[in-house]
C-alpha cells in the first residue's frame, strides 16, 4: 500500500492539536507499524527479539507521540525510535523478558499487525540478497532497509542514526568524541588523553546489591561494542530488578 507521507503528517499534526493523542497513536501505528515490524524482523532474526523490539517501539510511540514536535516527518522519527527499540532490545537479549505495551488496544493492534507482516514475510519467497544482508550488523540493515528500499534522504537517515542533530552525518559513536569536543569547545587534559589510550572511554556501570552485600543484578554500558554506548538502563528495568530480588 502506498502511503501519502505528507498528507498523513497533516492528518496527525490535526489530531495532536486536538489532543486526540490516542487517536493519533493508533493511526500511526496501524499505517506505519508493517513496514516498522519488516524492518525490525530483519534486524532481528530472532523472532521473540523483533516482537520485544516491536512492542517496545509501540509503546514508546503510545507514551510519547504528544512530545511529536514535527522538526522531520512522523516516518522519520518513527523509525528513530524502532531503532531506539531495536537498540535497547539487543543490548540486554541475554537477558530477555517479554515487553508489555500498557494500553490494551495499542497491544491488540501490535499483535494483529506482528501476525499479518510475519505471515506476509514467510510467504515472500526468500533469495540471496535478503539472505546476504541479514548476515550484515544491525547498523548496516539499517541503512540499507532506510535508503534502498524505503528511499529515505540522506538527511532524515542521519536524524535516525543521529536523532540529537549535533552530527552531520551518522558516525561511530567513538568518532564522535573529537567532533563534539571542538564544538563544545571541551579541550582535553593529560589524565584524559591516558584514559582514552587504555580504555578508549570510560562506560558506566549498574548494580543492584542485596541485604547481604551481594551483587545480584548488573547492566555494564556497551557489552556488545561500541554500538551500545549511551545505552542504559531504563527506570522501568531497574524497578523490575529490584522486584525479582524481592521474590
Amino acid at each position: 500500500m502506498s502511503i501519502d507521507h505528507a498528507a498523513f503528517d497533516a492528518r496527525l499534526r490535526a489530531l495532536l492539536d486536538d489532543g486526540r493523542i490516542g487517536e493519533a497513536a493508533t493511526e500511526a501505528i496501524t499505517v506505519y507499524g508493517p513496514e516498522i515490524y519488516t524492518l525490525l524482523s530483519s534486524i532481528h532474526r530472532g523472532h521473540d527479539n523483533a516482537d520485544d523490539a516491536f512492542a517496545l517501539f509501540c509503546e514508546n510511540v503510545w507514551k510519547g507521540l504528544s512530545g511529536f514536535q514535527g522538526r522531520s516527518s512522523f516516518r522519520t522519527w518513527a523509525y528513530t525510535v524502532a531503532w531506539h527499540a531495536s537498540s535497547r532490545v539487543r543490548e540486554r537479549q541475554m537477558s530477555r523478558h517479554e515487553v508489555q505495551i500498557s494500553d490494551s488496544q495499542i497491544a491488540g493492534l501490535a499483535l494483529q499487525i506482528k501476525t499479518d507482516t510475519s505471515s506476509r514475510l514467510r510467504a515472500e519467497k526468500r533469495n540471496r540478497l535478503r539472505e546476504i544482508r541479514e548476515t550484515l550488523p544491525a547498523e548496516d540493515q539499517l541503512l540499507l532497509v532506510l535508503r534502498v528500499d524505503r528511499e529515505l534522504e540522506w538527511r532524515d537517515l542521519a536524524r535516525v542514526m543521529n536523532p540529537s542533530g549535533e552530527l552531520d552525518e551518522p558516525l561511530q559513536p567513538i568518532d564522535t568524541n573529537p567532533v563534539l569536543n571542538a564544538k563544545e569547545g571541551f579541550e582535553m587534559e593529560p589524565a584524559d588523553h591516558a584514559i582514552l589510550e587504555a580504555h578508549m572511554a570510560q562506560l558506566a556501570g549498574h548494580f543492584l546489591v542485596d541485604a547481604d552485600g551481594k551483587v545480584a543484578w548488573t547492566q555494564i554500558e556497551a557489552p556488545d561494542g561500541p554500538n551500545s554506548i549511551g545505552i542504559f538502563p531504563t527506570p522501568a528495568e531497574m524497578i523490575a530488578a529490584v522486584e525479582r530480588l524481592g521474590r
